[in-house]
């Protein structure tokens, strides 16, 4: 029986690990950008101006993006749904997978969540077909999974979020934010949110179970080594340690350069860090969430309780095989007791 739930355990684990490899994708896909929001909306004119100014600076793209409740109705059917009119990259302001046709990039096209077809058609493959919008007619060019209805169309008007995408590789993406929109003649915004954190934060969740299963079985080495042979024991920790000093640098290198202080003895960058970090998250809680950002922290949220449960597992299952290995050295001492 224990062997059973020892193997029902590995298959959990794997599907564990596997799901937070998963949701540590999506979230990776959808945190490409930093994202600029404001309370109050950008009047077009603003926007217009600076989208042109960083167009002939090149380098860092920006969309311009808004959220807004709108009736929208089909020749059959109406309901309410969620526009999102955006000036740029459809994904940028609406990061999604498209299920059918593709992503709206012209006035009078728009794309619909898998939600919205439904409430809107009774079916998911609505492509060609139209949808009025406030009064005005869009054609259907793409169908992307959601279970929110939205309706994602390009087009103008007062903005009150802006994406900025391809900042430069190493940079502080929230600080480089805010001063790159306000160099442009951008206000500065209320909140910023810092989406190659939270990639950062998605990619590295899913080896903390991989990690906590590499601990453990270095301990239990290194612990029959201890008892087979001291030297090899030292020779194999020495190696060990002189390998995490040669991997040290590179482990480094895949942190953001402003997240390692020119010196480690710098206490000031140290509590700087710290406030900044505060200050960021500070912005993710304070936002006013929209629909795209729901569906964010739903992907976050579910990569870390995947990884807890991964890990719940793995402690489970060192606590069986310290069990057994006990029981058996009680086992073998038995006869011995009795002989005595």
């Amino acid at each position: 029986m224990k062997r059973i739930w020892f193997l029902l355990k590995c298959v959990l684990l794997a599907l564990a690990v596997f799901a937070v490899f998963r949701a540590s994708e999506q979230a990776r896909l959808r945190y490409t950008a930093v994202s600029l929001r404001y309370n109050q909306p950008l009047p077009a004119a603003l926007a217009a101006a600076a989208k042109q100014q960083m167009e002939k600076a090149g380098g860092v793209n920006l969309t311009f993006w808004a959220e807004q409740t709108v009736p929208a109705s089909s020749m059959t059917r109406s309901a309410e749904a969620k526009q999102i009119l955006f000036d740029g990259e459809a994904m940028l302001a609406c990061p999604a997978q498209y299920i059918y046709g593709k992503v709206p990039v012209r006035a009078g096209e728009c794309a619909v969540s898998s939600a919205a077809a439904e409430a809107l058609w009774g079916a998911q493959n609505v492509v060609g077909l139209e949808v009025t919008i406030s009064e005005k007619t869009c054609t259907v060019v793409g169908v992307f999974t959601g279970s929110d209805k939205i309706l994602l169309n390009p087009g103008t008007g007062d903005w009150t979020a802006a994406e900025l995408h391809s900042i430069p590789s190493g940079a502080d993406g929230w600080k480089y934010g805010r001063d790159y929109a306000m160099q442009f003649g951008l206000p500065q915004p209320d909140q910023v949110l810092w989406g190659s954190g939270f990639a950062y934060l998605a990619s590295v969740l899913p080896w903390l179970p991989l990690l906590l299963c590499g601990f453990w079985a270095a301990a239990f080495f290194l612990r029959w080594l201890w008892r087979r042979s001291h030297t090899a024991f030292l020779l194999t920790l020495t190696g060990l340690a002189f390998a995490f000093v040669l991997l040290l640098p590179r482990l480094l290198s895949g942190l953001p350069a402003w997240l390692i202080p020119t010196k480690w003895s710098d206490f000031s960058f140290w509590s700087n860090l710290s406030n900044s970090l505060v200050e960021r998250f500070h912005d993710y809680l304070a936002v006013s969430p929209k629909v795209i950002d729901v569906a964010g922290k739903a992907i976050i949220l579910k990569t870390s309780i995947d990884t807890l449960f991964a890990m719940i597992i793995i402690t489970s299952l060192i606590v069986q095989v310290m069990q057994s290995r006990s029981l058996l050295r009680i086992s073998k001492a038995q006869p011995n007791n009795r002989t005595g």
